[in-house]
C-alpha cells in the first residue's frame, strides 16, 4: 500500500479510541523499551521478532516488513522497519529510515498504528 492508504486506514481503524500512523518517536521508544530483554546487536542482526514471538508484548518489529510512518520531510514520507532476504541480508536496520514519495508501494510495505485516547 502507499502512504495515503496507510494513513487513511490507520486513522479509521477504531471508533472508541484515536489511531494514526506510528511516528519516529514512538518507534524509537518501543525499541528502547525492549532493550533490557534483548541486546541491540542481536536485534539489529535480524533476530526474528515476528509472527508469534514478541518482546514485552511488541510483535513484528524486526525481520517482517517495512512500515510507513508519519515522519515527513518536504515531499518525502519515511519508511522504517526491517526485512531480510532469503540469503539473510538485512535490507534496512530498524533504527534507519528512508524517504520515498507517498505514491510508492511495495509487497513488503505496510504500516504500524498508534492507538490512544
Amino acid at each position: 500500500m502507499n502512504w495515503r492508504e496507510a494513513k487513511e486506514i490507520s486513522e479509521g481503524m477504531y471508533t472508541s479510541v484515536h489511531s494514526k500512523l506510528i511516528n519516529g518517536y514512538a518507534m524509537d521508544t518501543a525499541i528502547s523499551f525492549i532493550y533490557d530483554e534483548i541486546d541491540k546487536y542481536r536485534l539489529a542482526q535480524t533476530t526474528k521478532i515476528s509472527g508469534t514471538q514478541s518482546y514485552k508484548n511488541i510483535y513484528d518489529l524486526v525481520d517482517d516488513m517495512f512500515e510507513w510512518t508519519s515522519e515527513a520531510k518536504l515531499k518525502l514520507k519515511f519508511i522504517r522497519g526491517s526485512t531480510v532476504t532469503n540469503n539473510n541480508t538485512t535490507l534496512l536496520y530498524f533504527e534507519e529510515r528512508f524517504g520515498n514519495e507517498e505514491e510508492f508501494f511495495g509487497e513488503k510495505l505496510g504500516f504500524r498504528t498508534i492507538i490512544y485516547r
